[in-house]
């Protein structure tokens, strides 16, 4: 005996006719014993017809599922491999079945064996967080690492001047964005200093 269940009992009837289905999975006991045995050594008897109407899909499936798990525990088909309804809990699929599960992943994966720059990585970082950087702040950060940096008096004396804004931003104790903020803005920055991307000396 094998108890099973459906929403759709038509779809499903086709699913065991058809040998190509029957034929793919060799470790269903119910598949091998249709092959073996032919489709006129067994018969089908719908055990319950369970009234859906009006419920939600969600409790339709639990309910379904419910009712075979009854029908499982009761009559204890020696075809049923799985003996929790809807759960493939203790099922092992074989290393064949895994390996070609992994390859049609794999051929399905644009990306497979192949691996993302360091931009396109730090741009998805960046969207897990939900913090996609507007095309300013990306110019603004990459400006950090190639323009350099001129301090000033507010006399308008150079006194030193910096590759890059971090490392303007480590002599004044201040972050990148801050050095930033004040040469866009052209202000006095601690009341003592000009921060140029230029020498205007």
């Amino acid at each position: 005996m094998y108890v099973g269940s459906s929403v759709n009992l038509s779809r499903r009837l086709k699913y065991y006719f058809s040998k190509v289905n029957l034929t793919r999975n060799t470790k269903s006991k119910i598949h091998n014993a249709l092959l073996h045995y032919g489709h006129s050594a067994f018969s089908l008897t719908i055990i319950e017809n369970i009234n859906v109407t009006n419920l939600p899909k969600n409790q339709i499936k639990d309910l379904i599922i419910k009712r075979e798990q009854y029908y499982i525990d009761l009559i204890k088909p020696e075809y049923n491999i799985l003996k929790i309804a809807g759960s493939l809990l203790g099922f092992k699929q074989s290393p064949d079945t895994i390996l070609k599960f992994k390859n049609r992943i794999n051929a399905n994966n644009s990306m497979f064996s192949k691996s993302h720059s360091d931009e396109t990585k730090l741009k998805m970082s960046q969207m897990k967080i939900g913090k996609l950087r507007s095309e300013e702040t990306k110019l603004k950060i990459g400006l950090t690492n190639s323009r350099k940096v001129f301090i000033f008096t507010n006399e308008k004396i150079k006194i030193k001047d910096f590759n890059n804004y971090s490392e303007a931003a480590e002599y004044l104790n201040c972050s990148i964005r801050t050095i930033s903020r004040y040469i866009n803005k052209n202000k006095l920055y601690n009341k003592k200093f000009y921060l140029f991307t230029k020498n205007i000396a």
